[in-house]
């Protein structure tokens, strides 16, 4: 009997309406469902933002080659890394949630083409060897190019004064900036850009707005 291959696996990004601020996080999907839901692998960057936005239920065990998931009735469960081939890379990941959380596909108006780097952008940019070659962070706010009709084209430009998300960037000292995290507020952009500053010892620039605290209401004498 011919075994029938696996569909491939390509770049996308979830979100879960239990995540505060509704996330885009990268991820790897071959397009398989779980009741409806997408069953998402993530790489270790994307697995550091999760436990960011989960503290105390998804992080690295002590040897760093699994993750520890607390489930749903309190349990530890432990997620142990897997090899998967995405455009003739071979990347490790590891299936957070997958099968048991209701993921969903962010629609974040970005299609496969231009996700298709983002295992290089995760996993070289921040993990290998390419690391040296970056001297800062910059947290930049984002929106999505849109049509006169208000249709998003699938663009993203730089928006610091009305953001609609906030984007972690690297600086090379070459010039130019990558992308490596969007993130629905600012907070959580600022909390994953000093996570990555305080594993690589390199300084964050925040150029977003920062949101203006009510004024107190005045009394009168």
């Amino acid at each position: 009997m011919a075994s029938v291959p696996l569909p491939p696996y390509r770049a996308c990004r979830v979100t879960g309406d239990w995540l505060d601020g509704s996330p885009s996080i990268p991820a790897f999907t071959n397009g398989r469902l779980w009741n409806g839901f997408q069953q998402p692998l993530f790489s270790r960057p994307s697995v550091l933002q999760l436990a960011l936005l989960m503290p105390g239920q998804v992080e690295f065990d002590a040897s760093g080659t699994a993750v520890i998931v607390i489930a749903d009735d309190g349990e530890p469960f432990l997620v142990n890394g897997q090899q998967i081939e995405v455009n003739g890379r071979r990347i490790e990941v590891f299936a957070v949630g997958s099968g048991w959380w209701c993921w969903e596909e962010a629609d974040t108006g970005i299609g496969p083409a231009t996700d298709a780097p983002l295992d290089k952008r995760f996993d070289d940019v921040l993990f290998g060897t390419t690391q040296e070659e970056f001297d800062a962070l910059e947290v930049h706010g984002v929106r999505n190019v849109r049509t006169p009709a208000g249709e998003n084209v699938g663009i993203r430009e730089v928006d610091d004064v009305n953001p609609e998300l906030f984007s972690v960037y690297v600086h090379f000292r070459a010039g130019g900036v990558e992308c490596v995290g969007d993130h629905g507020t600012l907070h959580l952009a600022l909390k994953y850009a000093r996570e990555l500053a305080n594993r690589f010892g390199c300084p964050i620039h925040n150029f977003a707005p920062m949101p203006v605290p009510p004024r107190a209401p005045s009394t009168a004498v």
